[in-house]
């Protein structure tokens, strides 16, 4: 795994700790529920408990899988690649207190969001080399490319 990986899943974690903590902590609850439930029900020696076990575990497992359904419904970019992208700034425009930037691509042009730390030293007609996140198009590294006039900074 390059360094390429590692901001990328950096980023993601950033995103979504919270249904991270929440997918980890149902598991855990779940799998500590379960144990108790097979020693409790397989301490009577009943043939119908052993039953009871297996269903009870299914159903486990199913909530599981449905709560780890719903993280990857929010957080798409799980499960996908990360795109990279080198073009031009068209423009750059603040909305909803969100920083849009337009970017030439080869012959596509693409929008992406980004925070206000990445915008500070960009400016239209730049050429950049992006990383970003697929789904929600949003930048999680950006390299300036164009060699910037010192003196005016």
């Amino acid at each position: 795994m390059g360094f390429e990986q590692i901001y990328f899943y950096k980023y993601l974690i950033s995103l979504s700790w919270l249904g991270i903590t929440g997918l980890i902590f149902v598991t855990v609850f779940l799998t500590f529920t379960y144990i108790s439930r097979v020693k409790e029900l397989l301490d009577k020696r009943q043939k119908s408990k052993r039953f009871m076990v297996v269903v009870t575990g299914l159903v486990f497992i199913g909530v599981i899988f449905i709560y780890l359904d719903m993280f990857l419904s929010a957080y798409p970019d799980w499960i996908t690649d990360s795109g990279l992208c080198r073009g031009k700034v068209e423009s750059i425009y603040y909305n909803n207190n969100i920083y849009s930037l337009q970017l030439q691509c080869g012959e596509e042009r693409k929008v992406f969001n980004l925070f206000q730390k990445e915008i500070t030293n960009m400016h239209v007609g730049d050429e950049l080399e992006i990383s970003y996140l697929k789904e929600r198009n949003q930048i999680y590294k950006c390299k300036i490319l164009t060699e910037q006039d010192v003196g005016n900074i």
